[in-house]
């Protein structure tokens, strides 16, 4: 069946993706907006800042990002940044999550290099 949307919310829910993952998971996710193009949709993603990787006390493993890296990231996949925001985490102050709202204007070709597999 075919379902519209108008919009996702990855909201810290893409934070255990390994980072030379997380091409293919935009990729996905661009190839969901273009079965239902239309221009103006809108996806908010949350990540912790920093660099490298960090294991939590449940063992738990975060990827951590950096602004540039990550706004270099969407601007390759076509994503314009509407809004970008700093936080606190409420389970650990020490922590940073930044959060964007992105809204896809264009698909670019790149996006369609990266070949996902359909069953």
């Amino acid at each position: 069946s075919h379902h519209n949307f108008d919009a996702i919310l990855a909201s810290g829910s893409l934070v255990h993706i390994p980072h030379n993952n997380l091409p293919y998971v935009l990729t996905n996710i661009i190839n969901a907006f273009r079965k239902n193009y239309s221009s103006g949709k809108f996806m908010y993603i949350s990540m912790k800042e920093g660099i490298g990787i960090k294991t939590d006390r449940r063992n738990r493993i975060f990827y951590l990002w950096d602004d540039k890296t990550l706004k270099s990231l969407f601007d390759d996949f076509g994503f314009k940044v509407i809004d970008a925001a700093k936080s606190e985490s409420v389970k650990n102050s020490k922590d940073l999550w930044i959060g964007y709202v992105l809204q896809i204007n264009y698909i670019p070709p790149a996006a369609s290099g990266i070949n996902s597999t359909s069953s």
